[in-house]
């Protein structure tokens, strides 16, 4: 993640920020990024569980389950080269 800055990058860095919020204000902010994190870590999850669900309803009401399309399908023939190579094994 931090392949292209090196130590002394975020040593400045972590100097300039102690320099602007003082050395109490950093322990807050940090929790308030993870606090923010956190909850759009939460948000995408509850999105994906509603896609996730919403896709499932549709699929059962269309009259089966994911795998009814696959069912419905024609099976493909396969080459001779295959089928004899299938036949030698």
């Amino acid at each position: 993640m931090f392949s292209s800055i090196g130590i002394t990058e975020i040593l400045i860095i972590l100097s300039v920020a102690l320099i602007i919020f003082g050395g109490r204000k950093i322990p807050q902010l940090a929790r308030d990024l993870g606090g923010g994190i956190r909850e759009f870590k939460r948000s995408l999850t509850n999105a994906r569980e509603d896609i996730n669900l919403e896709y499932n309803e549709n699929s059962l009401n269309d009259g089966g389950s994911i795998a009814s399309p696959i069912k419905k399908r024609k099976s493909v023939k396969t080459p001779k080269k295959a089928q004899k190579n299938k036949k030698s094994s």
